[in-house]
């Protein structure tokens, strides 16, 4: 199964997983449960983990505990990475002189090795010293993320939501409209005979008001054209301008 978008689809990492080596932190644990909830990914595996699935842990990985209870751990790094072809080792310093890529940059390769039906693995160190020589050594590629030179590693959940916002973005980017949620649902906008009547109401009403007198009809008239023609009005409020329009011509004829 693909985890790339398609066309009504938005992304899903299911052949991408986060690996945790030795986390300590309860809290740092369940906040990347959140933020790989929040990029799509769903396949969380901790190595060496202390025990996890307590309170503290669930309290910061809001909407996301299922990350946590479908978690797998393993004893050792190897094990971890055992099925994976693709590995990404995430490290705020270059190592045996190996480069390394931008977060967008592992993004842009896992594309490619995708297409070959490759499964993958984010691998992050632990919070106090990060990846050692000997795990780096089983990745295939480092993985760098830019930072101001005064502090340049990043909390644990912070380096994991940069990474699966990267890897988001790259795949959402052939899929446009789904990258927001909100632009499922556009708003209908309201045809041209619609903002014809909304002038004709506001021109009449104001007319009926008195204010509309002839000195100011040119002025007014040009007023609501660009109010009402330069516009993106929705079609829900067209019906809302329009009966507010009749009530206050009804409050007019009442006194």
């Amino acid at each position: 199964m693909s985890s790339g978008s398609t066309a009504g689809s938005t992304p899903r990492f299911l052949e991408i997983a986060v690996v945790l080596v030795q986390p300590a932190g309860l809290r740092n644990i369940g906040s990347v449960a959140r933020a790989m909830k929040n990029c799509g990914f769903t396949d969380l595996v901790i190595v060496s983990p202390p025990e996890f699935r307590v309170p503290e842990a669930y309290a910061m990985a809001s909407n996301s505990r299922e990350v946590l209870d479908a978690a797998r751990c393993f004893d050792t790094l190897e094990e971890a990475l055992e099925d994976r072809h693709t590995v990404f080792a995430v490290t705020a310093r270059p190592r045996f002189k190996k480069s390394r890529l931008l977060p967008r940059e592992a993004a842009a390769l896992w594309q490619e090795e995708k297409r070959k039906g490759h499964r993958a693995a984010l691998v992050f160190g632990p919070e106090d010293h990060g990846l050692s020589s000997d795990h780096v050594s089983l990745c295939r590629h480092l993985v760098g993320i830019p930072a101001h030179p005064d502090l340049t590693s990043f909390n644990l959940a912070q380096a994991v939501c940069l990474l699966c916002h990267a890897f988001y973005m790259e795949e959402a980017s052939s899929a446009p409209g789904e990258l927001l949620a909100e632009e499922k649902a556009r708003p209908e906008i309201c045809e041209h005979d619609d903002k014809v009547r909304i002038k004709g109401a506001v021109a009449s009403l104001l007319g009926e008001a008195g204010y509309m007198t002839p000195e100011r009809e040119i002025p007014l008239e040009g007023t609501i054209d660009r109010l009402v023609f330069d516009s993106a009005i929705e079609t829900r409020d067209v019906r809302n301008i329009l009966a507010a329009v009749r009530h206050l011509r009804y409050v007019m004829e009442k006194k």
